[in-house]
């Protein structure tokens, strides 16, 4: 039997350093990254 997948949410406003966190992670251990993210509702979609 194999362990089912782990992950980690980082949620926060916007500018909280989400982006900044999931470099650092990364760096450490490669499997940690950035996935796209979801876009809800009118306003700036730069980055989604």
């Amino acid at each position: 039997m194999t362990a089912p997948p782990v992950g980690v949410v980082l949620y926060g406003p916007p500018a909280s350093g989400k982006n900044t966190i999931t470099a650092a992670m990364h760096r450490h251990d490669p499997r940690f990254r950035l996935l796209p993210k979801l876009k809800v509702g009118a306003g700036r979609a730069d980055g989604y």
